[in-house]
């Protein structure tokens, strides 16, 4: 069931796409059809608070919705999956069925050029990536699949991002939809993806495993879960040799419907998970967009957003055990998602991403947590294309010195800003510790080539002194992406995330991309920028003052 790069494809997926089509027929053919209701009391049909939820799903995709699963909230901003869109335009059959390097320096970072490693004729979105640490060479990704087939895209690459092999994750019997890809490599070289198998009202996570660098995945396993609507799942494998809990496996994500952070993790390789995961936080507002990291002696990091304009942040000490009180880490503008030009109808997450100073330097145990968030106040609410969003968004930037007990003021890390004469929009930015040298990159979208917001670029900063400086930021994409124009994927974009990975000095950033005249024009393709940078030395310094405290 796999997909080469020549394009083709094996049988396997055929029968995900026939088992579909026999299910929408079905739906199809009962009473008015799968979303049908009656003008006059299909309002009557949701309860009083679901015109708070910020979705764009319409009256009769909410009914049928709210009669899958039971489950679903009945107030607040965030009640129904951020997939829900998705979803439903995949039941009613309305999605597709269907570089050269150049090399750049800067400061001792050398961008080699991009790749596009699907060269899919299928659109993909919401994009993630992780590096062999044994061999940084070897790489692994995945992808949102956005077509009649709605699975994931894995992807692999033996020679550092220059060719790549295409497959798709297994089919999970008795679901027909998977979405939010995450990817990560053991110290043993075992790469593993998750996803979210979907058949409402029942949403699980599954994971797969290959144990030579991507070529071959194994049958998919179900991961325990509580009951209720999960939700944007990410994962964290601890690849230190030195690490107490080596080759933990840790998944932490959200219970939409009951307001819950869950935490899962697996000591034996992905064989078997918790059997009942661990609930790290609860908020009834919702709690959204958990993120996942280890520290360097056996702590786990995780960072996740409250609708109650709130950063969150939980640690366990002991490999994940048992996790201490959740605090807030920062304050936020938005909720937990606003709207800006470029993602003008899909919307774009707050959505954190952390990381830890693994490299046993004069940073170790430091942690670096950055995410979106507009300059000012009041919600970005406008999401219809074209767009005349005025409020503007910005890629921000926290670290923690005492191992996540206090948090710095946020900074803005992106150096294209507004001024008097242009407004700019930065959003779902990732970041990467590089183990090696303990230096910090964060890449993210950018629309400053654009006067209208719209196309946008992937741009690339790197710290080498633990946030206090950052590197003018480097343009890694050699051209901008619309995923506004004509025969866009509107309804998914970009996705909710883009990907990062760093190690060793090479680095590689993952983004959604849909540029005019290439292999992806007609079709979101995941490209990877090639990036390979200089040891960075150990400087500390006082990210509110300024002044370096340390020099090694």
């Amino acid at each position: 069931m796999s997909s080469r790069g020549d394009g083709t494809v094996k049988e396997g997926r055929v029968f995900r796409v026939v088992g579909r089509a026999i299910l929408a027929v079905a739906f199809a053919a009962s009473a008015g059809g799968l979303f049908a209701a009656s003008a006059g009391d299909a309002r009557n049909q949701l309860p009083p608070g679901d015109s708070e939820d910020h979705s764009r799903l319409t009256t009769e995709e909410r009914i049928w919705f709210r009669q899958m699963d039971p489950s679903i909230r009945e107030s607040g901003p965030y009640q129904y999956p951020l997939f829900a869109e998705r979803y439903v335009r995949w039941l009613k059959h309305e999605l597709p069925v269907v570089t050269s390097l150049a090399p750049m320096a800067l400061s001792g970072v050398v961008v080699e050029g991009e790749v596009d490693a699907t060269n899919n004729p299928i659109p993909e979105s919401e994009v993630t990536i992780s590096i062999n640490p044994r061999n940084p060479n070897q790489i692994v990704g995945a992808s949102n699949t956005i077509a009649n087939n709605a699975g994931q895209t894995l992807f692999s690459s033996t020679d550092g991002g220059r060719t790549w092999l295409r497959q798709f994750f297994a089919d999970v019997p008795g679901y027909s939809f998977q979405s939010d890809p995450t990817v990560a490599w053991d110290s043993i070289g075992n790469a593993y993806s998750i996803t979210l198998a979907v058949n409402l009202p029942v949403i699980k996570p599954y994971i797969t495993k290959s144990t030579d660098a991507g070529v071959s995945w194994s049958t998919p396993r179900e991961i325990p879960t509580s009951s209720g609507s999960n939700d944007k799942e990410m994962m964290w494998v601890d690849s230190r040799p030195a690490s107490p809990c080596r080759d933990f496996v840790y998944l932490a994500w959200d219970n939409y419907s009951s307001g819950k952070m869950l935490f899962s993790r697996s000591t034996d390789g992905g064989a078997t998970f918790t059997a009942k995961p661990i609930v790290v936080d609860t908020n009834q507002a919702g709690l959204i967009g958990a993120n996942v990291t280890a520290g360097p002696d056996g702590e786990v990091y995780v960072a996740y957003q409250s609708v109650g304009h709130k950063m969150r942040f939980v640690r366990s000490l002991d490999c994940g055990s048992t996790f201490e009180p959740a605090i807030d880490a920062a304050s936020l503008k938005q909720s937990f998602q606003f709207n800006v030009p470029a993602q003008c109808s899909r919307g774009a997450l707050v959505y954190p991403s952390i990381d830890s100073d693994r490299s046993y330097g004069c940073r170790n145990g430091w942690i670096y947590m950055t995410w979106a968030d507009s300059l000012s106040g009041g919600r970005c609410t406008d999401n219809q294309c074209p767009s005349t969003q005025a409020c503007t968004t910005d890629i921000y930037f926290s670290r923690s010195t005492d191992a996540g007990v206090t948090w710095s003021s946020p900074r803005i890390v992106n150096d294209a800003q507004d001024d008097q004469s242009a407004k700019v929009d930065q959003f779902f930015p990732w970041l990467a510790a590089d183990d090696s040298d303990g230096s910090v990159w964060i890449g993210f979208y950018d629309t400053r080539n654009d006067p209208n917001r719209i196309k946008t670029d992937y741009y690339l900063t790197r710290s080498t002194d633990g946030g206090e400086t950052w590197m003018p930021n480097v343009r890694v994409s050699a051209d901008s992406s619309d995923e506004t124009a004509a025969g866009a994927e509107r309804g998914n974009q970009r996705g909710d995330y883009s990907g990062l990975a760093a190690s060793n000095g090479h680095v590689y950033g993952i983004w959604a991309d849909r540029r005019p005249g290439g292999t992806s024009e007609n079709s979101e393709d995941a490209y990877v920028g090639i990036v390979s940078a200089d040891p960075a030395g150990c400087v500390v310094g006082n990210l509110d003052g300024g002044t370096p405290i340390g020099l090694n």
